[in-house]
């Protein structure tokens, strides 16, 4: 799963011009969310077309999405 999100990641920093993750690198965004997100991820016929990275913050009673990405092919 972390494989196909790093790939549209990959795709997806490439057409906006290394702007979608800012501050970190593919590799360190993935590791982050794979450590500290709730991920839901949607497949098509076996391929994953995109994913929601969230947060619950259960202190402050609230979520924050912090990526909504629809591969190229899934749009």
């Amino acid at each position: 799963m972390y494989d196909e999100i790093k790939k549209i990641l990959i795709e997806e920093q490439k057409v906006q011009n290394g702007k979608l993750v800012k501050n970190l690198s593919i590799d360190q965004y993935v590791e982050k969310i794979k450590n500290k997100a709730n991920i839901l991820v949607h497949y098509s016929n076996g391929i994953c077309l995109g994913f929601i990275a969230f947060y619950y913050n259960s202190e402050a009673k609230c979520g924050y999405i912090s990526m909504v990405l629809i591969s190229e092919c899934g749009r």
